[in-house]
């Protein structure tokens, strides 16, 4: 009762105060840059009466780039947002009246000036890493050394992020990591997706060590996140890009994108050819109880990488409330691999020596097809949401791995051919819901349903010396059917109270695991419900000083290729099989940055600790003579304590500087055959990046780049140090731009392997030719 008789009351007063003084209104929205998405902070929004020049009121943007002008009276009036160095927006037709209270001018997005476009792409107001309370947001247009490449060449100069020779991408020294393309997951692996993204048609890249409950759990030392680029500007626009290079290196995409009110269309293209030929060098030993054998080997190797792609979508939006979005995108790739190498055997006692060659080729390759829909609906209250999303993926891959041992005049006397085939399905539906709570707080919660389905058959043939020709071994004929389901919800809020910010969550996922294969007559089965908190903490010092702190555990699942229950013939001396009874490996992580911003510079300190449990490895053993035998098992524990240092700094108009250094402890307590084989080292990697505006559009990056050897159970994976250089220039206000790269200056990136396990002790290096050369150009159009 009391309830309504304030209301009652409440209604009585409005009735006498519009009566007396008039219907009044208000007006609202978010400004955001329109090349790169951010909000706008301190943009004016001046309020003006229709065919008046004197502003009737205004107001400026808060730092999430939101306004709002309360008490206006009724009648026309038109809007003008303005911020220094951008084009002045001019919006029309905006009334108030008794049908028309409060007017949602939904998201402005205003434009630099063209004049002033060449001075904020060499300089920037933006610093090139960002930190928000759960990310690293990464802008990419500062990462000029890696344009002509993929998402990889970009991470080789990110805090955090390791890469090797191969392209195989690690998060502060772990594998176990989980790589999302606009928040959303595909069927193949981390490194084989980074692989695969041209660096142009990447608007920015999320690093996130501690994701939030929204996020999936999957991925032990987190998520990369991939922001693609889209149209954000009316009308039409272009962006063409092309680069040819040294080892038959081509490449060229083109992204072309129209918008116009409530429709935004985007098609995109690429295709790339990419050699890494380069030099190899190896020495195997095993050993039983009396002899030990030894092998020898050194060649020449060639790597070709073919990827292509289609991608194309709509955003539509439904009046003022409701956005449909739907996309697709075709992708081929494959990787061919030949290597001639000259070999060396003996064993002790004894000391006779042989000589042959091994001749190895690889064909992996195969066709993905991706297909997603969002529906959006926006409630009347700013950022109140809810959301619904769908995505499918099918892949189709071979394997085929050929490897032959021959005579020095080239008889074969040796040989084996692998063949695997595959399909993964896999289907994915979530929908999320925001409500905000009071002006800073916001309650997030979600479902989401993932079903994998993965069918793949193997088959091996081996040669015959006698009759010169290679026949099929049944029993290595199998067919294997991997069936995964992910049930999984979230709940999530966050807050700021004055300068202090908090986020908290929990998230629970149920699996259900089940492998089935023709060479057991029982299936692998495994279930299991988890549970993942989470906790975000910041605070806003005086001076742009910054403190994080956050917490997460996290989980990294075995992928389908780590479970396949057959065995696989890698060449002629290396033998795997996938291990169906691996268990999911767990981490708990902790992190603590601090951030000082002044002016365009940046520092930050961060530091980490992570505990791993059921920790996954790669295990190898002496199957036989020279012969090594690899599967993957849980090995026990691993820890990870380390600390981050970043600095950015415009040290004069014309030179600014990035460094990165990373330096960590890892130990990881493990045994095999009931030898304990724990491992500890102390190791850094860093990155120092130097930009150099030489005259008016034409400037100049210097990137170094050094990573520390990092040990596993069973070795030790080689450090390696690199320079890269590049030059580019803009022509016509920046819509044409010529670059020219080298990477890998001096070739000084010579990566290897040293490991020793049971009955074996074995030592690789490998070294790619360089340096790459690389000459882009880029062109871009709008008729804005």
């Amino acid at each position: 009762m009391f309830i309504m008789k304030r209301l009652v009351i409440f209604f009585l007063f409005s009735c006498i105060g519009t009566s007396l003084y008039g219907q009044s209104g208000s007006l609202f929205g978010l400004v955001k840059d329109s090349v790169n998405g951010f909000p706008m902070e301190y943009t004016t929004i001046m309020l003006y009466k229709l065919s008046e020049d004197k502003p009737v009121t205004g107001t400026v943007s808060n730092t999430d780039g939101v306004f709002k002008i309360e008490s206006i009276p009724s009648g026309n009036y038109y809007v003008l947002i303005s911020f220094v160095g951008y084009k002045t927006k001019r919006i029309d037709g905006i009334t108030i009246n008794e049908q028309k209270i409060n007017i949602d001018l939904q998201t402005v997005q205003i434009k630099l000036i063209v004049e002033n476009l060449k001075e904020f792409t060499v300089d920037g107001s933006l610093p090139s890493i960002d930190y928000l309370i759960d990310k690293k947001v990464i802008v990419v247009n500062k990462q000029l050394a890696a344009q002509s490449g993929t998402a990889v060449d970009i991470l080789e100069n990110v805090s955090s992020v390791q890469v090797d020779i191969n392209g195989n991408v690690r998060l502060r020294g772990s594998s176990g990591l989980t790589v999302l393309v606009d928040g959303k997951p595909s069927v193949l692996s981390p490194s084989e997706v980074l692989r695969q993204i041209p660096a142009r048609a990447i608007d920015r890249i999320e690093i996130i060590t501690n994701p939030s409950v929204k996020y999936d759990s999957e991925g032990s030392a987190g998520i990369i996140n991939i922001i693609s680029k889209k149209n954000k500007l009316e009308g039409f626009s272009a962006d063409i890009n092309a680069n040819v290079g040294s080892y038959q290196w081509v490449k060229g995409d083109f992204l072309i994108g129209y918008k116009k009110k409530n429709l935004t269309f985007y098609l995109g293209a690429n295709y790339s050819k990419r050699n890494y030929p380069g030099k190899a060098n190896s020495e195997r030993t095993t050993f039983n109880a009396d002899t030990v054998f030894h092998t020898k080997a050194d060649g020449n190797y060639t790597r070709e990488r073919i990827n292509s792609s289609v991608r194309t979508g709509i955003d539509y939006n439904i009046g003022m409330h409701n956005v449909i979005s739907v996309g697709f995108k075709y992708h081929y790739w494959n990787t061919n691999t030949t290597s001639d190498k000259n070999y060396e055997e003996w064993t002790e006692p004894g000391g006779t020596h042989n000589f042959f060659k091994n001749f190895n080729s690889r064909y992996s390759g195969g066709h993905v097809y991706t297909a997603t829909a969002m529906y959006k609906r926006n409630f009347t209250k700013k950022g109140h949401e809810i959301s619904a999303t769908f995505s499918y993926d099918y892949n189709y891959g071979q394997d085929n791995p050929v490897s032959e041992l021959r005579t020095l005049e080239g008889r074969i006397t040796d040989g084996k051919k692998s063949f695997e085939t595959g399909t993964a399905n896999l289907y994915r539906f979530k929908i999320d819901y925001v409500l905000p709570i009071g002006k800073k707080g916001v309650f997030e919660t979600g479902l989401q349903s993932k079903i994998e389905l993965y069918h793949d058959e193997t088959a091996l043939e081996t040669y015959v010396p006698d009759d010169e020709k290679y026949i099929e071994i049944p029993e290595f004929n199998q067919l294997t059917d991997y069936k995964r389901n992910i049930q999984s919800f979230y709940a999530l809020f966050g807050s700021e109270f004055k300068k202090f910010g908090y986020q908290f969550g929990i998230r629970g996922e149920y699996t259900d695991r089940k492998i089935d294969n023709t060479s057991f007559i029982n299936p692998f089965l495994f279930n299991k419900m988890d549970f993942f908190p989470t906790l975000h903490l910041s605070y806003d010092f005086p001076k742009k000083n910054s403190l994080f702190a956050s917490y997460g555990r996290r989980i990294d699942r075995p992928r389908s290729s780590w479970l396949e229950p057959f065995f696989t013939w890698e060449n002629v001396f290396d033998l795997k099989r996938g291990n169906p009874n691996l268990i999911p490996e767990y981490v708990d992580s902790y992190s603590l940055s601090y951030v000082k911003k002044f002016n365009k510079n940046m520092f930050a300190f961060e530091t980490y600790y992570q505990v791993g449990h059921n920790k996954n490895e790669i295990v190898s053993r002496a199957f036989k003579e020279n012969v090594l035998f690899t599967t993957r098992e849980n090995v026990g524990k691993d820890f990870s304590l380390g600390f981050e240092l970043t600095l950015t700094y415009n040290v004069f108009s014309w030179w600014r500087f990035s460094l990165i250094g990373n330096y960590f402890n890892y130990r990881i307590e493990g045994s095999l055959d009931g030898v304990d084989l724990s491992n500890e080292n102390n190791s850094w990697t860093s990155r120092f990046s130097n930009t150099f505006k030489v005259y008016k559009q034409v400037k100049i990056q210097v990137n170094s780049r050094y990573d520390g050897p990092i040990v596993d159970l069973q070795g030790r994976l080689k450090g390696y140090y690199s320079l890269n250089l590049a030059a580019k220039s803009g022509f016509f206000d920046n819509t044409l731009n010529v670059s020219l790269e080298f990477r890998d200056l001096f070739s000084t990136i010579k990566e290897g392997y040293k490991g020793e396990g049971p009955g074996f002790i074995t030592d690789f290096n490998y070294q790619n030719n360089a340096p790459l050369v690389i000459f882009s150009v880029s062109y871009r159009f709008d008729d804005n």
